[in-house]
This record gives structure tokens, C-alpha cells and sequence, in this order.
């Protein structure tokens, strides 16, 4: 069998999605600008890899023609409810368990017992992480979990097969810590959180929920675009793909003019690609 590194976005959006309801705004509006949240599916050879089983899942497999008893390994980044709450997804669907992989903290341990009766069941077998210590899944495939900056236990991965290498950093501000920067050098492809265009955007979350904003350079999480083209540079990475994008950014069209190029790429749902082509 030819050797496969396919990439499919199942969902390239924020916390809620897009479209809100009841919103009318033009990102909103606009059919193009639709948003599952956040997922993604690798396939590596005969592997079939999820990172982030989210609400929306059970529409993406839909849209992907994905069976879910047909998915090898499940990464979650954190255990925030719109990166978790579609493991509901995977009852007594599944000829035999599939590895979920958590981060191995407290706060992890105490939110992934609510999710324990599906290992009760036998339909998923619980598995931890630890943030810079390697995973090797077979001969040619291994996952570096990486630590993030969200205020919250997060990690992104570094998938490697053979000479290729691609990095998923969801859910965290620019401010990574050295290790991790290192770690991220010279990856082929980054799929990266991009939560907003600009800081202005930013503050209009806290407008319309009429709160005061808060210090966005220690209190906010998320990237802007410009923070993703820093950390693009920093870590010379030869693709970027933005993901976990909110309803604040502009419509899909009008980013693609404004910023996409052969390297930066502003995702969509189903995206797809293969590394090795």
C-alpha cells in the first residue's frame, strides 16, 4: 500500500461556531463562512487519527463520509467541553476499543470521569500523555505532546512519519515556552488557533457580553493572525493553516483575499490534503 499522510479539517471553528444563533452578522449570514468546531483527522498509512472529539462530530463524520468505529486513536488537546463533548459519539459503535490519549494531570483525571463508562463498556480505552515525552504509535509513526499557554492544562502534538512533520496547536496565545518552540522547528505543516484578525476583535467578545476587557497581553489565550505569522517565522514552518477561528473574523471570503498566500493558508471545514502528494 502506498504510504498516506491525509489531513482533513472536520471543523475550523471557535467554541460555539459559526454561525451564532440568532446572530446577523455578515460572517454569520454568509453559507461560505459556516464553522463545525474544532477537529481534526489524520490518515497515516492504515491509521485513522482524531484530535478533539467535539460537539459537532457526529455532523462532521457525516460530511466526511467518516465511520467512527473506523478511527484507530483519539487525541484530546484539553478537556474544555467544545475539544471533548462528542465522545458521547463513540457509544456502542465501536467492534472493539479505541485509544483515547488525555493529558496526565490532576485537573484532566477529574474532568475525564464523567466519560469513564464508555471504558466501563469497552468501547474506549483510556490512555495519558505527558507533555514532551514521545508516543510511538507503530514503526514509522510517533506524537509529541507539547505544552500550550491557556490558562488551562493544554497540549498541542507534533505528528512524525517518516521525514514528514506536522504540528497542532490549538486553544493558546503566542507566549510558548521554549521547549516547545523548539520542538515546533521545522515542521512541514502547522494547524494553528487564529481566534481573531486583530486585538479590536478581541474586545468586542468582552463588549458584546458587556463586560470591561480584560488585559488581553496576560489574560487572552488565543492568536490573532499576526500572532500566527510570528510564531510561523519563529519556528520556520514551511505551512500554516488557521483553525479554531470565531465568528469576529470576517467572512471567509474576504480573508482568503486579505491574507492567504501558498503558505498561510485560512482553513475551512473539509479541508483536505496529503502530506506525501
Amino acid at each position: 500500500m502506498p504510504a498516506k499522510f491525509k489531513c482533513t479539517i472536520l471543523g475550523s471553528g471557535d467554541t460555539i461556531g459559526t454561525p451564532i444563533a440568532g446572530c446577523k452578522c455578515a460572517t454569520c449570514l454568509d453559507p461560505k463562512s459556516k464553522r463545525y468546531r474544532f477537529g481534526l483527522l489524520l490518515e497515516i498509512d492504515t491509521l485513522k487519527i482524531l484530535i478533539d472529539p467535539n460537539p459537532d462530530l457526529k455532523w462532521q463524520c457525516l460530511s466526511a463520509d467518516l465511520e467512527l468505529k473506523d478511527i484507530d486513536h483519539i487525541f484530546v488537546t484539553h478537556h474544555h467541553s467544545d475539544h471533548i463533548n462528542g465522545l458521547g459519539e463513540f457509544f456502542f459503535r465501536n467492534p472493539k476499543p479505541q485509544v483515547l490519549w488525555y493529558g496526565d494531570n490532576p485537573l484532566n483525571h477529574k474532568l475525564i470521569d464523567y466519560w469513564k463508562y464508555l471504558e466501563a463498556e469497552q468501547v474506549l480505552e483510556f490512555r495519558t500523555f505527558s507533555n514532551f515525552k514521545e508516543i510511538k504509535l507503530n514503526d514509522d509513526l510517533t506524537v509529541l505532546p507539547i505544552e500550550l499557554s491557556h490558562d488551562f492544562p493544554t497540549s498541542g502534538f507534533i505528528f512524525k512519519y517518516r521525514n514528514k512533520k506536522i504540528a497542532v496547536v490549538t486553544d493558546t496565545n503566542g507566549k510558548l515556552k521554549r521547549q516547545t518552540i523548539d520542538s515546533l522547528k521545522n515542521v512541514n505543516v502547522l494547524f494553528a488557533d487564529t481566534f481573531s484578525e486583530n486585538q479590536e476583535q478581541i474586545k468586542k467578545v468582552y463588549t458584546d457580553c458587556g463586560i470591561s476587557t480584560p488585559d488581553l497581553g496576560t489574560e487572552w489565550f488565543h492568536m490573532t493572525i499576526d500572532d500566527v505569522k510570528d510564531l510561523k517565522a519563529k519556528i520556520n514552518a514551511k505551512r500554516v493553516y488557521t483553525v479554531h477561528m470565531s465568528r469576529h473574523m470576517d467572512t471567509q471570503e474576504n480573508l482568503v483575499k486579505k491574507y492567504q498566500t501558498d503558505d498561510f493558508v485560512i482553513g475551512y471545514d473539509s479541508l483536505s490534503f496529503d502530506l506525501l502528494k
